[in-house]
């Protein structure tokens, strides 16, 4: 794994130093060993602030969602998303209480969040049989016709990489649309984790 690579040469470092310089006492070497192998955890706002000017900016946001591994949620392999990848991951998203089809109150509530604010349709337009839900077929007949994944697929090539997934997610839990996250926004995100 990259990660382990990177600490092994930090590990080796501190030691070459150690052992050519004989300046570094036992327990600051623990410590800097310690701060090689230990990564980044990101548990309130302070620890997604990396400026600590009180509110999150797009790549401090993206940076932190990325390290804190969230695609995984939606990519298993960690493999970048192909756009029916994507579309399901969403339709999972949506459905809350696992019923395999969307409700109204499920569609609604975060739908548009997904397209950025720019989602003008309505549900009936979905629920092409008028059973009061929108199946995953049907979900997936709407989804794929409109320009969801445009959006979201920001270099065009067919795919949702990680950092494009967290680029939009920084737009979802951005809720007043002002450019930065603030800690109310950052922990609504979070406690809708679902997305």
């Amino acid at each position: 794994m990259v990660i382990q690579s990177k600490y092994k040469i930090y590990i080796y470092r501190i030691a070459n130093l150690k052992s050519i310089f004989g300046f570094i006492s036992s327990f600051t070497f623990a410590a800097l060993l310690l701060a090689c192998a230990t990564p980044k955890t990101y548990y309130s706002f302070a620890d997604w602030d990396a400026s600590k000017d009180l509110r999150l900016d797009r790549r401090e946001f993206v940076d932190a969602y990325i390290d804190q591994k969230y695609f995984d949620a939606w990519s298993p392999n960690g493999m970048s998303l192909s756009q029916q990848t994507f579309f399901d991951a969403v339709f999972n998203s949506l459905d809350s209480d696992r019923g395999g089809s969307l409700s109204i109150a499920e569609f609604n509530t975060h739908i548009k969040s997904f397209y950025f604010g720019l989602f003008h349709d309505t549900f009936g337009k979905w629920d092409e049989n008028n059973n009061a839900n929108i199946s995953r077929q049907e979900f997936k007949t709407r989804v794929s016709s409109s320009n969801l994944a445009g959006i979201w697929d920001t270099n065009s090539d067919m795919n949702i990489s990680e950092r494009e997934l967290a680029g939009g997610m920084f737009y979802i839990c951005d809720i007043d649309g002002d450019g930065y996250i603030n800690e109310i926004e950052l922990e609504t995100w979070k406690r809708n984790q679902a997305v």
